[in-house]
């Protein structure tokens, strides 16, 4: 279940964001950016820089380490949004790409510590699909938070 809540909270964090990025960036406050395209790109090839540089590392080290790891790199990544916003939009390139590197990397030793810790009773394949669940419902419950703020029009960025 800690596995799981893991998930839940980085997809919450995330994917939540990744949902309103378009909104973030073209704010007035962020330099109404015109086109999003080049930093969903950045995003995306981040994400598949990090799909492929975690899987050496989980190899390496324990699973529980590497995640710390890369909560605390994907916490680094979304805080620094606003503040690199805030000098100039291109210099969110650098957090987006953090952000898009260590949030598809997370999955990797999520799976693999689930199939290790219950490979032994059977269910370490359902293990992994629960914890896809928790990646798809964390994604809808920051998706619906960050609707709640742009619907009430509450502050998103201080």
């Amino acid at each position: 279940m800690a596995i799981l809540v893991v998930s839940l909270l980085a997809a919450i964090a995330s994917l939540g964001m990744y949902t309103f990025i378009a909104p973030f960036m073209m704010a007035t406050e962020s330099g109404a950016v015109q086109s999003i395209t080049g930093y969903l790109w950045v995003w995306g090839i981040g994400g598949v820089l990090g799909s492929f540089l975690v899987g050496p590392l989980v190899d390496k080290f324990i699973g529980p380490v590497i995640t710390l790891a890369i909560m605390l790199l994907l916490s680094i990544a979304l805080i620094s949004l606003p503040f690199a916003v805030s000098i100039h939009p291109l210099l969110t390139l650098l957090p987006i790409a953090l952000w898009g590197a260590v949030g598809w990397a997370l999955q990797v030793p999520q799976n693999n510590e689930l199939v290790r810790t219950r490979q032994a009773h059977g269910d370490g394949d359902l293990a992994v699909a629960l914890n896809e669940s928790a990646l798809y419902l964390g994604s809808a419950i920051g998706a619906a938070s960050g609707g709640i703020v742009l619907a009430f029009h509450l502050p998103f960025r201080h």
